[in-house]
């Protein structure tokens, strides 16, 4: 996720952040272009992606060989390319109950503070380009696509309406309403005027165009091609999960703390077929249905700036609530230290948590014993890889050590077949909880309250791995008066600010 080539220019930077984005750049058709300027979109790209993707991710011990020679920040290893540790999948997660409480913002009052505006100067930073690639379909062989315009394929070709799009032995077959047929080779470019026009697919409609990229052997991948600030449109209302004008700034925050994210991510992923994944995997996308005002104003009023630390972006990660106090990288996921993503106090001048009003501050929940021995066996292979599979049924569970914040580090767990020991942020995909789905657990911040022959009481604090940005922390700050800058500088220690321009000086892809 960081940048190769970068340069430094000494810029203005005020509310509004810097607009350095390039004129005009665009995708031509793919029929016109080389298949590298497409950055590589082809099958064994995306099947290195997939591979990537799948691999295991919650082992007791990730291993740190590939991502820490490829990923080296100022002798900091950038977190392990493992999605599936760092976030939840769909149905893993229960976002809005954790965040979308404009009506009880209040209800935990802070101090304001009058917070000094003294930052760091913004610089300008070269990036490879200001569009992102988000993959909306990772693999199938048909696809509808809807347009409210003309969308071009290759050279004089245009189709309009319902466009079907179908993968052949070799080729893609598309075709729409009104009868217009073509044949094309991949990767397959379904442009937009300009690329900001909206075209529907997989359900959502997106700013931009669409690729059509080979995924494998008779399949292909659906793409969105757009402008990381229209991308980001469709991404920060369900990240922060608030509409409220009065923690605008908090809105702002999380902004640029998702184009952060995404930047890291170009940079990283441009010999891969996709940028971003349109879920939990990178960032939630819910395309222009989800667009609201608020998020739109802070998208504009921080345009193009993102946070960098020894010269490269960040990994800005963030969670729903930390419960007073956030992690450290190396104690949540088992990696060698960043300096601005360490454990710190959450707390106003008080001492009260700056996320206290999240409805996911405390929890607790319940099982049956026989419920809870199902839930861990038929999780515990996936979970932890490496460890022998959980078997049996629950006699007796004790937290033997914590961070020391009080996340789990070693949790001991007596069957009538053996003794098992998890540990860190993984042990939440293996103690999910007893609602429908059987959800991950909240956190790995947590007590045993009973543990008996009947059932299992657990009660613990926050939401998420606890890893850099508390999003109800930022809106806690927000209502107490801090800017944008002064909430990214309390969560992200040290960084800098830049504004992104792109590193093309003629707008070509």
């Amino acid at each position: 996720m960081h940048l190769k080539k970068i340069s430094f220019i000494l810029c203005a930077f005020g509310v509004t952040g810097c607009a350095l984005l390039s004129n005009g750049e665009a995708v031509r058709p793919s029929s016109l272009v080389p298949s590298s300027d497409l950055r590589r979109i082809d099958a064994s790209a995306t099947q290195a992606a997939e591979s990537r993707n799948h691999q295991d991710c919650r082992s007791s011990k990730v291993s740190d060989t590939k991502s820490d020679q490829a990923d080296s920040l100022s002798g900091n290893a950038i977190i392990d390319k493992c999605d599936t540790l760092i976030a939840d999948t769909t149905q893993n997660m229960d976002f809005g109950s954790a965040i979308s409480i404009d009506s009880d913002l209040r209800s935990v009052p802070h101090p304001i503070e009058d917070r000094p505006k003294i930052y760091p100067s913004a610089k300008s930073f070269t990036v490879p380009s200001v569009f992102v690639r988000l993959c909306l379909i990772p693999k199938t062989t048909q696809v509808t696509i809807r347009t409210n315009g003309d969308v071009s394929v290759g050279r004089g070709r245009s189709f309009s309406g319902s466009i079907s799009v179908r993968r052949g032995s070799q080729n893609l077959h598309i075709e729409d309403d009104e009868g217009n047929e073509a044949t094309c080779a991949l990767p397959c470019t379904l442009a937009t005027p300009n690329h900001t026009g909206t075209i529907r697919a997989a359900e959502l409609t997106c700013r931009g165009s669409i690729i059509i990229a080979a995924s494998g052997t008779g399949t292909f991948s659906v793409v969105n091609y757009a402008s990381v600030e229209d991308y980001l449109r469709g991404v920060v209302p369900l990240e922060i999960g608030t509409k409220n004008a009065d923690v605008i700034e908090a809105i702002k925050a999380q902004a640029v703390a998702a184009r952060t994210y995404t930047y890291k991510r170009i940079s990283e992923r441009k010999n891969e077929s996709w940028d971003v994944m349109s879920t939990v995997a990178d960032q939630v996308f819910g395309g222009t249905e989800a667009e609201t005002e608020s998020a739109n104003k802070a998208i504009s009023d921080t345009r193009d700036i993102i946070m960098t630390y020894a010269g490269e972006p960040i990994c800005a990660y963030y969670h729903s609530t930390c419960g007073g106090h956030t992690a450290d990288i190396t104690s949540v996921w088992g990696k060698r230290g960043m300096p601005y993503l360490k454990q710190a106090d959450d707390l106003d001048r008080n001492g009260t948590p700056w996320c206290a009003a999240s409805p996911m501050y405390n929890w607790r929940c319940a099982w049956s014993i026989e419920n809870l021995s199902q839930i861990m066996r038929r999780n515990s292979r996936s979970s932890f890889p490496n460890s022998t599979p959980f078997t049996g049924t629950i006699k007796n569970i004790s937290i033997e050590s914590t961070t020391s914040d009080g996340r789990v580090t070693d949790c001991r767990v007596e069957t009538d077949e053996g003794l098992y020991s998890f540990g860190g942020d993984k042990i939440r995909f293996l103690i999910r909880r007893p609602t429908a789905g059987n959800p991950i657990l909240q956190s790995s911040w947590f007590v045993v309250d009973r543990c008996d022959r009947d059932s299992v009481v657990i009660s613990g604090k926050g939401y998420g791995h606890g890893i850099g940005m508390c999003q109800m922390g930022a809106i806690g700050r927000a209502h107490a008066g801090w800017d944008f800058r002064s909430i990214l500088l309390a969560y992200y220690s040290g960084v800098d600010f830049a504004c992104v321009r792109s590193g093309k000086s003629d707008g070509s892809f």
